[in-house]
């Protein structure tokens, strides 16, 4: 006879721990074969259990009535009659050892809820009941009285209880074998579904895998090798290399270089004003490659997009940015100033190679030590923003900074084979790389 019910509702049943026998709580259960079979019940048997095998169904002596514990589907749990505890729709069970290996503990969500006792031996039969004495000879000239007769043999020993077996398949569902009755319980509960805790977890009455040991929030988070990603737009993200611009849900890889966390791509933002793109360009393939080129007056958001620091500022206007200048940077980072980059190069041990991607033949002495990968993306220029002429690609990387050198220049981190210099008298419409630094590096 096989009966499904919920692991919480049935901590007062016979459960094997290895091939041992074991009891719920304190008290044995009675299994008998018919509801009328039950004895009565009264304050002599409060708080028993019996197990009803024509139903499978499991009752408790309570204020002098047998109540039923065990029902299918249901949260609460029953201990010697009483309820202890009212669960939510998930929740999580497991077994531990006694300390001195006389039974487990059930403890569910945190809370001990209930001991299983090893079972006992059946005690001794009562002794037999003396044999009576024989009768005495009769009287004769010196006649002996009679023997008495022998005691009665003792009785038998009670059997011993039954064993009771386990059967863990590993994804949360356990079978308890009792002789001719099996009953169905769950290590853990998510809605209708049961789960194993150990490698799964329960979001919204859903069971998801966990990632490694670890549980996520599944929408805004997924798994990949081992780590919790975080989502930005359509695809994930590993959080402890790269960040999310929500601006439009391209991700950046990132690195710790000294105390400042710098992006370790050049920004690929598309700066627009008033739907149309401002000051900044591409050519062929060096979007994707190199990132987008934009003039100082885009790089310190002159058209207030993102922030009022910077707006009407660039060429022919002098502005004295106070830094740290946000620009066109992604929320919580910023353009860096000439100081910042210096801050970079020193913690570099001053190497211009430690800066420079590895792969471009006029670099190559480059390490890329510190995983900041500048990128020899060289520069535009045009007068007037039309006819786009590149200099310098595969050669140099130029980075604004958010420091003016006059009403039509501005500085820049110049980067070359074998030099790094913060560098001035840049005209602001040239067109430029941008790196963000973190505001945290401050």
């Amino acid at each position: 006879m096989l009966k499904k019910i919920l692991f919480l509702s049935s901590l007062l049943l016979l459960v094997g721990c290895s091939d041992t026998v074991t009891q719920v709580t304190q008290e044995s259960v009675q299994v008998v074969a018919l509801l009328d079979d039950l004895q009565n019940c009264s304050d002599d048997n409060e708080g028993e259990q019996a197990l009803v095998k024509e139903s499978s169904t499991l009752f408790a002596c309570v204020d002098g009535e047998w109540v039923v514990v065990l029902e299918q589907a249901r949260d609460t749990v029953y201990l010697e009659g009483k309820v202890e505890k009212i669960y939510e729709n998930s929740y999580s069970c497991e077994l531990e050892t006694i300390s001195d290996k006389s039974g487990v503990k059930i403890v569910c969500d945190g809370d001990s809820i209930g001991v299983v006792k090893n079972g006992r031996d059946g005690r001794d039969g009562d002794d037999g009941v003396d044999g009576t004495d024989g009768k005495d000879g009769k009287n004769g000239s010196d006649a002996e009285s009679g023997i008495d007769g022998a005691a009665g043999t003792d009785g038998t020993d009670g059997e011993d209880g039954e064993d009771c077996k386990l059967t863990d398949d590993g994804a949360g569902l356990i079978l308890v074998s009792c002789g001719d009755n099996v009953v169905e319980f769950y290590r853990a509960r998510c809605g209708s579904a049961h789960y194993e805790p150990t490698t799964h977890f329960c979001v919204n009455q859903k069971v998801f895998p966990k990632c490694g040991s670890m549980v996520y929030e599944p929408g805004s988070q997924s798994c990949g090798e081992g780590k919790v990603l975080e989502k930005c737009g359509t695809t994930f993200y590993d959080a402890e290399t790269h960040f999310c611009d929500v601006r439009d849900y391209q991700k950046y890889k990132y690195t710790k270089v000294g105390d400042q966390y710098w992006m370790a791509e050049n920004l690929n933002l598309e700066y627009k004003v008033r739907g149309s793109v401002y000051h900044n360009n591409c050519n062929s393939d060096s979007c994707e490659k190199y990132g987008r080129y934009y003039s100082w007056a885009a790089a310190v958001d002159s058209a207030a997009i993102y922030s009022n620091q910077g707006k009407g500022c660039g060429d022919g206007v002098t502005c004295n940015l106070e830094s740290p200048v946000r620009g066109i940077c992604p929320e919580g980072w910023h353009i860096p100033d000439d100081s910042e980059w210096n801050a970079l190069y020193i913690s570099m041990g001053e190497s211009p190679y430690a800066m420079q991607a590895m792969g471009f033949d006029e670099w190559p002495n480059a390490t890329d030590a510190y995983d900041f990968t500048a990128l020899p993306a060289g520069m535009y220029y045009t007068g007037e923003w039309m006819d786009v002429d590149f200099y310098d690609e595969g050669s140099r990387a130029y980075f604004w900074s958010s420091v003016e050198y006059d009403l039509v220049h501005a500085n820049v981190w110049y980067l070359a084979a074998d030099e790094a210099i913060v560098a001035g008298g840049y005209y602001k419409k040239y067109g430029f790389s941008i790196r963000c630094l973190k505001d945290d590096s401050i």
